[in-house]
């Protein structure tokens, strides 16, 4: 292999390189801005559960009460 061979291999290992380089960087960051994505999903659902949570606490507090409870509360209501 002559010199300019060996330049001309050198150049093009050199521009794959840059290439492969610019790859990974874009890689890189789809990689950050699907976590980053994720992260935002995760803490969506954390508050829809949460809300969820939360709604069946206070519709589970504010039910009906039964009559048994009622009944006392009327007699002294009336008194």
């Amino acid at each position: 292999m002559g010199p300019k061979q060996e330049e001309e291999t050198t150049l093009s290992l050199r521009k794959r390189n840059e290439e492969l380089e610019r790859e990974l960087r874009k890689s890189k960051e789809r990689e950050e801005q699907m976590k980053q994505e994720l992260q935002r999903a995760w803490e969506r659902l954390k508050i829809a559960e949460e809300g969820e949570r939360g709604y069946v606490h206070s519709s589970l507090n504010s039910r009906p009460r039964p009559s048994s409870t009622l009944v006392p509360l009327m007699l002294e209501s009336s008194l």
